[in-house]
């Protein structure tokens, strides 16, 4: 490559770091909101969306303490070196080094090259999971807000709103099923049947909405967004209670599909935990880092 291009390309490269230290993320906001949280379940699956969110916020914490956990570590490894390093430095300066003492310094000043790198590479992408951290607490908060959801709702009340999120997951593939294939799937018969819908009935359900689309589209109406999760809304109304026959033919108590015994009352398998070297502690009750 000739020196022009080289300049060329050295004047031009910092604005594409930027870019790059600007947009890092594998995944948009909109993708993330808009695919990743009603990927499996409708939209106005409330609880479902919600938790959704809250596994995408524990993904991100996640990846956030691993990489400051190995970014930690690198630096207490770069200040090893760096004090072993200073060490032959200084004995440089008053007395000459033994060949291997030489081969040292090398190594070490090549170890803490790359480590400054790693680490310079990494605030780019850590920077970006933050980011993504703080838009899914926010976009997590805007949901609660906007469907009325009390700051201290809990896996209880999440279960209970299961079976009519599972009702409206259902019917939302056979519909799709239908439009691809023009029949269900067996993974949604089995769906139905699972909630205690005969694939009989949810056949029929939708195959009567479909008649009723094309009686609209003949008149030059269509079923829109809001009209289609409305339906699916009719659908985990109408069959939400469904869940009994399944009950009574497996054995189980109506009462007890979501257990009173065992949901919102399990604690971590610690108390408080210290880190060797270090006074921070780690508390299951107290919400966190104490200093």
């Amino acid at each position: 490559m000739e020196t022009k291009n080289l300049l060329q390309l050295e004047g031009e490269f910092p604005s594409v770091l930027s870019k790059i230290s600007m947009i890092s993320r594998g995944t948009s906001q909109v993708s993330r909101k808009f695919q990743s949280l009603t990927m499996f379940f409708p939209a106005n699956s409330t609880y479902r969306v919600l938790v959704q969110t809250l596994a995408q916020i524990e993904n991100v914490r996640m990846a956030i303490t691993d990489n400051l956990l190995r970014m930690r570590k690198k630096i207490r490894i770069l200040k090893v070196k760096q004090e072993r390093y200073q060490e032959l430095l200084e004995k440089a300066k008053t007395d000459s080094l033994s060949y291997a003492e030489k081969l040292e310094m090398v190594n070490l000043e090549s170890e803490m090259e790359t480590v400054v790198v790693q680490i310079r590479n990494t605030m780019p992408y850590f920077n970006s999971a933050l980011k993504e951290l703080g838009f899914l607490v926010e976009t997590y908060e805007q949901i609660k807000r906007n469907k009325n959801i009390p700051d201290d709702w809990d896996e209880r009340d999440y279960e209970i709103h299961e079976i009519e999120a599972h009702i409206m997951g259902a019917f939302r593939n056979a519909v799709r099923d239908y439009l691809s294939n023009g029949r269900p799937n067996w993974s949604t018969c089995e769906w139905w049947e699972q909630l205690g819908i005969s694939p009989f009935e949810g056949t029929w359900e939708v195959e009567k909405l479909l008649n009723d689309c094309n009686e609209h589209l003949r008149r030059g109406e269509l079923l829109h967004y809001e009209g289609f999760l409305e339906w699916l809304e009719e659908m985990a109304k109408k069959y939400r209670d469904r869940y009994k026959d399944v009950c009574r033919k497996m054995g189980l108590d109506e009462t007890s599909v979501v257990s009173k015994n065992f949901t919102c009352l399990l604690h971590p398998p610690f108390d408080r935990i210290q880190i060797p070297g270090d006074s921070t502690l780690l508390s299951a009750d107290e919400g966190g880092d104490k200093r």
